[in-house]
């Protein structure tokens, strides 16, 4: 028997699109009580307000208190739900019963996680539109060996028990994929829910680009994975990448610097990240 359920997010600045999220979230249809609930990080363009407005709880840290896992532990600390679903700010529910549909599974016994799925918005990144961004073998160790595709937190529920078995953990980047680790060694059951979508995606500055890679390559050293220089040779020299950039230039649907740099960029940062980040790169 469920008597709530949370839904949990982490915010920092979240703006007109978090705006969206709490819309879609404020018309949910469910049978279930619910309630929201945000961690955020010091926000100063009205996010907090506008969570208020919409009836969430909200407790704050300081931005530099932030790290994925520990502060996402803390989230769902704060929630009072038997099922916490969890949002990135910047995902949309597309649907009024994108929480029916994510939850069933686990309402039902069948599944302790539920993991719902993301459509692209309008203008993303063009290797995330054309299903490219992990296409450097990075994550193909881990992957390999506690399933595809990956939990992703930017959509995803889990039962309060398996959240108490599991945990984030100690973190910085990446905390669904410990998260997916554990769960695993834990024998929990996951399964994909087709019907809950989300709307996101990303637009990457070079900068931005750099970092989120070299951020991962943190991760996956925490997660127990090297990025081996051969194979971060290997995937520079992969020669469908450059294929899909000349195709996408040639076809107009490249127009940012990041874009064009990606094929090398993504390898390298996440090799530099691997081996000499200390912290993550904020």
């Amino acid at each position: 028997m469920v008597d709530l359920i949370s839904v949990a997010i982490l915010t920092r600045n979240g703006g007109e699109v978090f705006a969206s999220v709490l819309d879609a979230l404020e018309h949910q249809e469910i049978d279930v009580p619910y309630e929201i609930v945000l961690l955020d990080s010091k926000s100063s363009d009205g996010t907090v307000r506008r969570a208020r407005k919409a009836g969430a709880r909200i407790h704050q840290i300081h931005p530099e208190d932030f790290s994925f896992g520990k502060s996402r532990d803390e989230l769902f600390g704060y929630c009072e739900g038997d099922i916490i679903a969890t949002l990135s700010q910047d995902a949309r529910p597309l649907t009024t019963s994108w929480l029916d549909d994510l939850t069933a599974p686990i309402r039902s016994g069948s599944a302790d996680i539920s993991q719902g799925v993301e459509r692209l918005t309008d203008k993303p990144f063009f290797w995330e539109r054309v299903g490219k961004f992990y296409s450097t073998s990075e994550w193909l160790p881990f992957l390999e060996e506690y399933g595809y595709p990956g939990l992703s937190t930017v959509n995803l529920a889990s039962s309060r028990e398996a959240w108490k078995k599991t945990g984030f953990g100690p973190i910085p980047m990446c905390s669904d994929k410990l998260f997916q680790k554990r769960a695993a060694q834990a024998e929990l059951k996951t399964t994909r829910c087709d019907e809950a979508v989300v709307q996101h995606g990303h637009v990457y500055s070079t900068a931005s680009l750099v970092k989120r890679c070299a951020n991962e390559g943190l991760a996956l050293r925490h997660l127990g994975v090297r990025v081996e220089l051969p194979k971060t040779l290997r995937d520079l020299a992969y020669l469908d990448n450059y294929r899909t950039l000349l195709r996408g230039l040639l076809q107009g649907e490249i127009n940012q610097t990041s874009e064009v740099l990606f094929p090398i960029l993504r390898p390298v940062a996440a090799w530099y990240g691997n081996h000499f980040l200390a912290e993550r790169w904020r």
